[in-house]
Parts: C-alpha cells; structure tokens; sequence
C-alpha cells in the first residue's frame, strides 16, 4: 500500500484521511472540531496534515465527538 507523508516529511497515520472524512459527513470545519475539543485549530490542522498525532486524550474525545 502507499505510505503518504506529511509536509514535514514524515508518514501520516492511516487515521487522518478518516478524521478529514468524519468532518466533512459532520459538515464541521477544523475550528468547530477545535472548539469541541476545547483546543486550537492551529492544532487540529497539524493533525490533519499529519505533521503531529493526537495524543489518548485527544484521541478519545475525538472518537466521542
């Protein structure tokens, strides 16, 4: 299978092209995931270019929102 990487360089997690997809069937815009998450967008955009992962707790409330 093809390993995508990130703008840094580094592999993306099978995850991202799932989050981005989530969003979308949401209709939700990386500020309203940010904001459900209590986080910045800036954040929630470095997890969807694969240049940083979610942590568990993150992880978790994503899988919740």
């Amino acid at each position: 299978s093809e390993v995508r990487t990130s703008r840094m360089g580094t592999a993306i997690s099978a995850g991202v092209p799932k989050l981005w997809k989530a969003l979308r069937g949401k209709g939700w815009s990386q500020g309203d995931l940010a904001a459900a998450l209590s986080t910045t967008t800036s954040l929630v955009n470095r997890w969807l270019h694969g240049d940083r992962r979610p942590g568990r707790r993150f992880a978790r409330e994503i899988e919740r929102v």
